[in-house]
């Protein structure tokens, strides 16, 4: 028997824990691709509202009045133009904390271990009352 590739957990146990690490592990990247997104549209919004905001006031009031036979970029860059630009700052902020949450659970997550055992060397041992 080839005991190169037993451990002394049970095979339930064993499951589970690559079942949690994998979950935890796919829930990282989807934190981190959804802040990585939102993110992005956020700078685009930003972007947007600042080149709106230096557009010529009589080009942007003309726009305004004919809002209905612009083109769709137009259309939507005088829409994003009325948000207030501390909903995209707290967005932002937002979508930060979405990957640094997820990179900390990516990083933290291969240490996940079955609780009772430790691996002092290259081999599992069982945890004693002494060690």
């Amino acid at each position: 028997m080839n005991d190169r590739f037993r451990t002394p957990v049970s095979p339930k146990r064993y499951r589970l824990m690559l079942c949690l690490r994998s979950l935890l592990f796919f829930g990282a990247g989807v934190m981190v691709g959804a802040g990585l997104l939102l993110y992005g549209q956020v700078r685009f919004g930003l972007y947007i509202h600042d080149e709106v905001e230096n557009t010529f006031f009589l080009w942007r009031a003309i726009g305004e009045a004919t809002y209905f036979l612009q083109d769709p970029e137009t259309q939507l860059a005088l829409a994003l133009h009325e948000f207030d630009k501390s909903y995209l700052l707290e967005s932002r902020r937002i979508g930060v904390t979405l990957m640094i949450i997820g990179g900390l659970i990516a990083f933290v997550t291969p240490w996940i271990q079955p609780l009772g055992w430790r691996r002092p060397g290259r081999a599992w041992t069982r945890r004693t009352r002494s060690g």
